[in-house]
Parts: C-alpha cells; sequence; structure tokens
C-alpha cells in the first residue's frame, strides 16, 4: 500500500481510522481482532501502523498476535459427501455478508479433538454455544495453512448455552 494522505494522517493521529470497513471509527470502537490484523498482516505500512500501536500502548490494549497453539492439530473429518452427527462449538460468527443468494455469515468451529469446521449460514449462531447436529460434509481445505472440514445442510439436534445447559 502506498503511504498515507494527509487526511488519513491526519484522522490516523487523532486516533480514528481513515478507511476500510471502520473508516471514520474511534480506535476503541473498532474491534481488537481488526486492529490486531491491521497492525500485524504486514500489508500497511508503519505511517498507518505506528499511530494504532501507540494507541494501544496507551490505553493498553494487546495487539500482539496471538498464536493458535490448537491449528497445527486440526484434521479433516469424514469423506466428502457423507452425513455425520457432531457436536461442535462455535469459536467464531462473521458479520452479515451479501451474496448470490442473499444474507449470509461465515460460520467456524472446533470439535473436541481440535478439528476446526466451517460453513456458510443464513441461521444465526452463538459464539461459544455447543451444537449437536447432522451435517454433510462439502470439502475439505486448508485456511492460512489450518486444515478445515467445510460442510453444508446442518440440521440441529440440541444446543448447550456456554455454561453447558440445553438452550
Amino acid at each position: 500500500m502506498s503511504a498515507p494522505t494527509e487526511y488519513q494522517l491526519e484522522m490516523l493521529n487523532a486516533g480514528i481510522m481513515p478507511f476500510g470497513k471502520h473508516k471514520r471509527v474511534p480506535f476503541e470502537l473498532v474491534p481488537v481482532d481488526y486492529l490486531k490484523w491491521f497492525v500485524n498482516s504486514g500489508t500497511f505500512e508503519s505511517e498507518f501502523t505506528d499511530p494504532i500501536k501507540k494507541w494501544a500502548e496507551e490505553a493498553k490494549v494487546s495487539l500482539e498476535k496471538v498464536v493458535d497453539e490448537d491449528a497445527e492439530l486440526s484434521q479433516w473429518v469424514s469423506v466428502v459427501g457423507k452425513r455425520i452427527k457432531v457436536f461442535l462449538k462455535v469459536t467464531y460468527v462473521s458479520a452479515w455478508k451479501a451474496g448470490s443468494f442473499g444474507q449470509y455469515r461465515v460460520i467456524k468451529f472446533v470439535d473436541r479433538s481440535k478439528n476446526r469446521f466451517v460453513t456458510f449460514s443464513g441461521k444465526d449462531w452463538v459464539e461459544g454455544y455447543y451444537y449437536q447436529m447432522n451435517i454433510t460434509i462439502k470439502e475439505h481445505k486448508e485456511f492460512k495453512g489450518v486444515k478445515e472440514t467445510m460442510f453444508n445442510r446442518p440440521h440441529v439436534i440440541k444446543v448447550l448455552d456456554k455454561e453447558g445447559k440445553e438452550v
């Protein structure tokens, strides 16, 4: 990316994101995960990242890249096309995205063996909740070096909240 414009520098130094999906939003209102990505991605020049790092230091907000120690444990599950019963914990729910078939979210899950699962869904999922469901294995992919089992057609049988109580 090229060097920031004078306007972008003014915004950055005032503690405001100058562009992107959080344009004109004060740093303290931007999700920390986004700021971590912004600072650690290697995409942006230091003129962009230094004001954010300075703000984070003053605000005592850690922008350290989180190392996912369990990522290397993930293996692909089952075979493509097979319908299986699983018990998964939701680890990530994206913001709504617009697609050719309407609104959807990216939902990431993990099972007890640390295997990663992903689906795209128009339903509401709750991060931290556990879902027992039947799913169809769609494909096996690697995302940033982590094996993920993609699935579709989830049929939820049981939902447990973060404390393990049935919902």
